[in-house]
């Protein structure tokens, strides 16, 4: 029976790797990372990561409590992913006008969408999630 020996600089290349994928931020941590991260999944139409990731959590609450959230996902998919989509893209990019307190970011849209003229990012904690 061989062994294989591994240097010790082998080693250290790998862990140090390890420690880079377990530190590397959250994407909404940041609007400039979030909002592609959003398209990103909804172009996946993985709508329930969108949903867990975006969407805010006593509200994802409140919404999973009347409807489970496969249920939900389904017909959010159905019925507004592809809005989102279009709007996100159109602001991916862009500069928000943040409120005093720099908690929420408000996107203008160039063409309204579904009656709205903007879109707005709440910030809870570290992370941005879709406010309207």
């Amino acid at each position: 029976m061989r062994f294989r020996t591994f240097s010790i600089g082998a080693l250290l290349i790998v862990f140090a790797a390890l420690a880079h994928a377990e530190n590397k931020p959250d994407p909404r941590e940041s609007l400039d990372t979030a909002i592609p991260e959003a398209i990103r999944l909804l172009e996946k139409k993985d709508y329930e990561g969108l949903l867990k990731a975006f969407v805010a959590p006593m509200e994802l609450e409140r919404i999973t409590s009347s409807k489970p959230l496969p249920e939900f996902a389904k017909l959010f998919g159905e019925n507004k992913a592809e809005l989102l989509l279009k709007v996100l893209l159109s602001v991916k990019g862009t500069m928000p006008t943040l409120s005093e307190d720099k908690a929420t970011a408000t996107f203008e849209l160039q063409e309204k969408a579904n009656g709205k003229g903007d879109i707005q990012f709440q910030k809870i904690d570290k992370y941005w999630y879709i406010k309207n």
